[in-house]
Formats: structure tokens, sequence, C-alpha cells
């Protein structure tokens, strides 16, 4: 796929920059091991920018974080994903969207980039079931890595890589983790090697269930702590959470009244309090 020639918009707010600066690796064609990337680069790049072999996916508002460049400081990326309704994105999303000069995935079509392409989940499950004979689950996602993983599956890449993708925080821990670790057992099911980056803790216990037992139980309650921890920070699920609980507490005070109200009608129905 070529480099997609687009006016350089400052609003973007991209670094490095994507427009006057890219890496000569971007848009090669044929290649068959693909690099999903994501924010934990934040932390220190571990993605193969400088090998000639990877294609390099980027996510989102990656292209004002900084870490989507070579070893030269050039932006490398092959294709962007924003696979969020354009009623959710931000006044930078949107520059970014309309000005990315690579292809960029949308969830449909708007904004006014030219080459932007819309996800198309029916024809990746199409292409899967080509190119394996398998039927996959298309109703099975919960981030753009595992929508973005799908289609790498549809498109025939052989090599799959994660790499700043941990999904160990809060809402990713709950929901995105366990269905990206899904994907990669349908891939390792259907042949296609899955490359972990330095860092990522995918497909990670702290032990093995019932032979390790203490440890096991113990790493589990360090999770479940720390869950719960980063769960508090979010002012959502903090309101979420005092709602339950304060419907728990109502339903327990009910439940108290009503055993009351219950055994008093016990006790007076008693036969030796009507002789």
């Amino acid at each position: 796929m070529n480099q997609l020639k687009l006016t350089h918009d400052a609003a973007t707010d991209s670094t490095p920059d994507p427009f006057n600066n890219p890496s000569p690796l971007n848009g090669r064609p044929g290649r068959t091991k693909v690099a999903i990337v994501g924010f934990e680069e934040q932390n220190g790049q571990t993605a193969p920018y400088d090998d000639p072999e990877w294609d390099c996916w980027m996510f989102n508002m990656s292209n004002r974080l900084g870490f989507m460049c070579d070893s030269h400081g050039r932006f490398r990326a092959d294709r962007a994903f924003d696979l969020h309704e354009e009623h959710a994105q931000s006044e930078k999303d949107m520059a970014w969207i309309n000005a990315c000069p690579v292809p960029i995935y949308l969830p449909s079509r708007f904004g006014s980039n030219p080459h932007a392409e819309v996800f198309d989940l029916e024809a990746i499950e199409a292409e899967i079931l080509s190119k394996y004979g398998r039927i996959v689950r298309t109703d099975y996602f919960a981030s753009s890595f595992a929508l973005a993983f799908a289609m790498a599956l549809s498109e025939g890449y052989t090599t799959i890589g994660l790499f700043g993708v941990s999904l160990d925080w809060g809402r990713e821990r709950v929901v995105e983790r366990g269905n990206l670790e899904y994907w990669i057992g349908v891939a390792e099911g259907l042949g296609v090697t899955v490359v972990l980056g330095e860092r990522v803790k995918l497909c990670t216990h702290p032990g093995i269930y019932g032979i390790e037992y203490d440890k096991e139980k113990q790493g589990v309650i360090r999770l479940c702590g720390e869950l719960m921890r980063q769960l508090l920070q979010s002012p959502d699920m903090a309101h979420a959470l005092d709602e339950t609980l304060q419907l728990r507490t109502e339903a327990l005070l009910q439940l108290r009244q009503d055993c009351g109200n219950a055994v008093q009608r016990l006790i007076f129905q008693s036969p030796e309090r009507h002789p």
C-alpha cells in the first residue's frame, strides 16, 4: 500500500511529524508479519519499527504520544485505526482522522479523509472462512486491538505481534484482556505465530491453579486488590460501585425488617401466648 499524500494539519499535534518526516518503510507491500502497537510503548519502545519485515499498526491518538517512530525519529506506521463512533471523537481526534497520511480504519464513513476505510466485520468473517475453512465469532470484541487482530487474521498474516498491549488496568483487565487472549487462542489454533513483546502481560497468571495453590491464591488476591484500587480511581466506576452498595444496603435493611416482622408474627401467633 503506497504512502498517501495529504496536507499537513498542525492541529493534529503529531509527534513525530508524519507528514514531513515519514519512515521509508511505511507502506511496503507483501509483508507477512504485523505489529499491533499499544499505548504502553510510551514507557519504552519494543515494537519492530526498524525491521523491514514488519507492518506496524497504530491506534487512536498514538500520533500525539511520540512512540510511533523508528530509531531515526521518523514516523513509522503502515495503518491506523480509530474504531470509535464520530460522536466519541474530540476535536484533535477529528483533526487526525481527517489528515492521517496512512490508511485509517473507522467504524463508519465520517470526516473528510478520502482515503479512510470502513472497518467491515462481515468481510473479515468471510475472509477467515475462505483462508482457514473456519467460522469464527465476530460478535465478541471488547477493544480496538482485538478487532485489528481479527483483521490481521483475515488478511493472512502468518505472524501477529502485540507490543505495548498488556490491558492490565481497570476496564482493560475486566473485559478487554480476556477478549484479546481469546483471539490469541484462535490465531494459534489456526497455525498463526503470535509474538508477545517485552513487558506484555497477556496470557500470564501468577501460578498454576491447584498445583501451585498458595502461590496462585496469593497472586490472585493481590491482583484483585489492585484491580479494586484501579476501579475506584475511575469516577464512573466509583459511582457505579456506590450505587451497587446503596442498593445492596437497602436490600439488606429491607430483609432485616422483613425478618423482624416475620419473627414478631411468629411470636404473637405462638400457642404459648394464646392459651
